[in-house]
Parts: C-alpha cells; sequence; structure tokens
C-alpha cells in the first residue's frame, strides 16, 4: 500500500473541463511533500463508485473521496462505503447535532427526513468544522478513507485542520520531496529535447514534463 488516490465523485466533473477540488486536495498534499499517486474521477452512479472504491482499498494507504456532503454523491459514498467495508450505518450523534446547529443558525427547524444524511459507516470519526460541512473518516485494516465536501467554502480548512496532519501521521515515512521548476514562451517538445537525457532515466529523482495552463512545468520528485 502506497500513496494517495484522490477520488472524485460527480457527474458534472466527467462533461466538464476540471477537476478543481480534486486539484486543490493534490496541491495540498504534494505541497507537503506527501506522494499523490493517482487522481480520478467517477460518475455518481453506485456501481461506479464500488468499482473503483474496491480497486483502491489495499492498493492506497489513502483514499480521499470528494463529493460526500449532502447532495446524491455523498449518500452513494456513505452506502458503498459501509458495503465495501462490511460495516453497518448507523446514526452519528455528533454528525446529527451539527446538522441540527447548521438549520438552528438559519432559524428552520430540521426536516425527520435529512436525520439520514447523519448516517455514516459504523467506526468513522467525524472531522467538524465550526461553520460549513464536515469531513469523515472511516480507517480499515488495509486503507484509511477520508471523505469530504467538494463543493464546501470549508474545504480548504478541512485540508489544514483535519487532512494534512492525518496524511502525515498515516504516511510520513512515504514522503516525496518536490519541486517544480515554471518554463513560459517554450512548447513541450522544447522543453523535453533539452531536459531528454533525465526524461525517465533510472536513479533517485524522477523527472517529468508537464503542460499547465499554457506554462510546461518540469517536476523533479524523490523519496525523502
Amino acid at each position: 500500500m502506497s500513496g494517495v488516490l484522490i477520488l472524485s465523485v460527480s457527474a458534472g466533473q466527467l462533461a466538464g473541463p476540471s477537476d478543481e477540488a480534486g486539484q486543490q486536495v493534490a496541491r495540498a498534499l504534494l505541497g507537503q511533500g506527501l506522494p499523490v499517486a493517482s487522481r480520478q474521477v467517477v460518475d455518481e452512479d453506485e456501481a461506479a463508485v464500488e468499482a473503483a472504491l474496491r480497486a483502491g482499498v489495499g492498493a492506497y494507504g489513502l483514499i480521499v473521496i470528494l463529493g460526500g456532503g449532502g447532495g446524491s454523491a455523498g449518500e452513494i459514498v456513505r452506502r458503498v462505503l459501509a458495503r465495501v467495508t462490511g460495516a453497518r450505518l448507523i446514526l452519528n450523534e455528533r454528525l446529527l447535532a451539527t446538522l441540527e446547529a447548521g438549520h438552528a443558525r438559519r432559524e428552520r427547524p430540521m426536516p425527520r427526513r435529512e436525520e439520514r444524511l447523519a448516517l455514516l459507516p459504523q467506526g468513522a470519526v467525524l472531522w467538524s468544522m465550526e461553520r460549513g460541512e464536515p469531513g469523515w473518516v472511516l480507517e480499515t485494516e488495509r486503507s484509511a478513507v477520508v471523505v469530504l465536501p467538494a463543493a464546501s467554502p470549508a474545504l480548504a480548512d478541512l485540508l489544514s485542520r483535519h487532512l494534512l496532519p492525518y496524511a502525515h501521521a498515516r504516511l510520513g515515512r512515504e514522503g516525496v520531496l518536490l519541486r517544480t521548476l515554471k518554463t513560459a514562451g517554450l512548447a513541450a517538445s522544447d522543453v523535453e529535447e533539452r531536459i531528454g537525457p533525465w526524461l525517465g532515466a533510472e536513479g533517485g529523482v524522477a523527472v517529468g514534463c508537464v503542460p499547465v495552463d499554457g506554462e510546461v512545468w518540469v517536476r523533479l520528485s524523490a523519496r525523502a
């Protein structure tokens, strides 16, 4: 088991130009020298999410799922994760209190039907925030799975306060030193020609070339 899998669950992102939340999580992890092994986007479809999770659990030390809020993606993630890990869905009292407090701030009672949003797989630990949707983590024998609300304005705070410290504790020994050299005014083929002897070469430092928004980035990475 090594590295992090970032799994975005969203029908819109499959058709859209980008996965902004996934990029945000990847940048935060890589900026701390933590290894992001893969990023994937899957449809809000139970079979698709289950296939991705069954392939990921055990293959990655940490799985970060984006789309775990109160919408349909969040309900699918909870059901599928409970099924894949063999955990029962139970009422999480802390999450229920958080949902009720959010409605109280808006001076509205919480509908009974929304209590289902407080169901989490047994053993899940809530990552609460003062404002905004919380995240949560479920540890299994083979992987840890973190579920975060992709569209929440509190996502950045969830990353800094919860995900990054947790990822360091779980994957700290797998740290990666990363440096990025940004070039401008050059085509990717020109950059690749100049750094050709180092691309794919064996050794302690991996060199890659990535076109990004009109620039070409040269990435150097090495195991810490």
